[in-house]
């Protein structure tokens, strides 16, 4: 073998050695992508998880709020009946009364 044919060698061995590290950094960036995608199809997974539970939580927020508004005029309602109904009594409890002292 002359010199020639181990400088080939060498600078064979040299270039394989430097096609295998950029064939295993190739496969390490492949690895990354593909564990980056699935992170990214669990958070996108994850945001739409949650933006149902916010329109859902929406939803009930509303039909509490359509309740107590019902609650309210309710009240609002047999509040006004209430007065109402007390100052009925204190006109006619006034009546009588006027009648007994005459």
């Amino acid at each position: 073998m002359g010199s020639g044919m181990v400088v080939l060698m060498f600078g064979f061995s040299s270039t394989h050695n430097s096609m295998y590290t950029l064939q295993a950094s190739f496969d390490d960036q492949d690895k990354q992508l593909r564990r980056t995608k699935q992170v990214n199809a669990d958070m996108t997974s994850q945001i739409s998880s949650l933006r149902k539970t916010v329109e859902e939580m929406r939803t009930a927020q509303q039909k509490l709020q359509a309740v107590i508004d019902n609650q309210a005029a309710q009240l609002a309602t047999a509040g006004k009946d209430i007065r109402e109904e007390v100052s009925s009594q204190v006109r006619r409890f006034e009546k009588d009364l006027s009648r007994l002292r005459e």
